[in-house]
């Protein structure tokens, strides 16, 4: 470029599928073509180390004015360690993720207490009954049901069992809906 600066962000992410994944891409992205800036998107499909080396390699080998790291899983994360240190970089991410990188500056979701906020606010209008359908990948409660059966203990409501779902995909939370609209009717 003449002017010697760079014009692009780069992005890098394992998943452009997935909701809060799209909206958290759709923000970056806007953010840097408001700054007349483009943006070049990384995904990283694999832990395979070819599959990390070529995510960093594309990254590296672009003239980027820094790197948004979106680390919502260990995918992300395994690309972390392998990004040059002179690349200005930024992590996205949940809490429960990021304590352990120093280096960088992070902007850090807060999932519990946005969901807690969202469950209340459901209560405050009235509601008494709250469902949960549980991420695919986690064994126990994960942080957004445990905010939904805290804001319901709190209010001394019941809790109904969390239903995990099988995958991330909408037509399984139809399907999960529809099997607690048959066991438990309209509450």
């Amino acid at each position: 470029l003449v002017s010697g600066r760079p014009k692009s962000v780069a992005i890098v992410t394992a998943n452009t599928f997935l909701y809060g994944f799209a909206n958290v891409l759709h923000g970056i992205e806007a953010a840097a073509r408001q700054e007349g800036m483009s943006s070049l998107l990384t995904v990283i499909d694999s832990l395979a180390p070819e599959s990390v080396s070529r995510a960093v390699e594309t990254v590296a080998s672009q003239a980027v004015a820094g790197v948004v790291v979106l680390d919502f899983d260990i995918l992300a994360r395994s690309f972390f360690p392998h990004l040059p240190s002179y690349l200005p970089t930024v992590v996205v991410g949940e809490s429960g993720f990021l304590e352990d990188i120093q280096r960088v500056p992070k902007v850090i979701s807060d999932e519990y207490g946005s969901i807690y906020k969202a469950a209340k606010h459901l209560i405050d209008l009235g509601h008494k009954t709250i469902f949960v359908i549980g991420q695919p990948n986690s064994a126990g409660d994960e942080i957004r049901s445990s905010a939904v059966l805290d804001a319901l203990s709190g209010a001394a409501l019941p809790a109904y069992p969390v239903i995990r779902a099988e995958s991330w995909l909408p037509a399984e939370t139809y399907r999960i809906t529809k099997k607690i609209l048959q066991q438990y009717g309209d509450r």
